[in-house]
């Protein structure tokens, strides 16, 4: 089940990104830069990152709310880990007790590393422990939640954003996706 779950979770991505893909040529050893790529046969794209996401049910997007955008930043930390920064626009992150009144959403967000619900987001910064990674490739996602911890979504995409890293090497991240990519103003 929870293969199928993750499947459905890449196509979803792939199908959000269609139009940009055929635009690009991406060779099959390239590691692509741009969420409009694919990674053709990357180990990462396995079951084992299957219950992402999936832990609740979806919530529609109120026709009258403007569209939450977001984007992953990550950053080595200068101790150790890996510092996280969610970029957001049209959402207010925070905990129940002070969720706004008004047509903006809000909520919080769950942070996944391999696969793995690590914790919720109520703020847009968090530390990365080092101890989260294993060596190679790994691949931190986050999603916005209602406080039901209902995803929100957006006709029938979840509102999400990913990046594959590699901690260990010159440049940390490899690739990034957002199904509601932030804008220029």
């Amino acid at each position: 089940m929870s293969r199928l779950i993750f499947g459905a979770l890449l196509l979803l991505c792939l199908a959000a990104r269609a139009d940009a893909q055929q635009a690009m040529a991406v060779s099959e050893t390239a590691v692509p830069e741009t969420a409009g790529s694919v990674m053709p046969g990357h180990p990462m794209a396995g079951p084992e990152m299957a219950s992402m996401v999936h832990d609740y049910g979806p919530i529609q997007v109120p026709d009258d709310s403007p569209l939450p955008e977001l984007a992953l930043v990550l950053h080595r930390d200068a101790m150790s880990g890996i510092n996280l920064h969610l970029a957001l626009r049209h959402y207010a992150l925070g905990p129940p007790e002070q969720a706004a009144v008004g047509k903006m959403l809000n909520g919080h967000a769950h942070l996944y590393v391999n696969g793995k619900k690590i914790q919720r987001l109520y703020g847009p910064d968090v530390h990365l422990p080092a101890g989260l990674f294993k060596p190679g490739i790994n691949l931190v996602l986050v999603s916005l939640n209602a406080h039901s911890h209902a995803v929100w979504q957006d006709g029938d995409k979840q509102l999400l954003a990913s990046s594959f890293i590699n901690p260990e090497a010159d440049k940390l991240v490899l690739y990034s996706f957002s199904s509601a990519p932030l804008t220029e103003d």
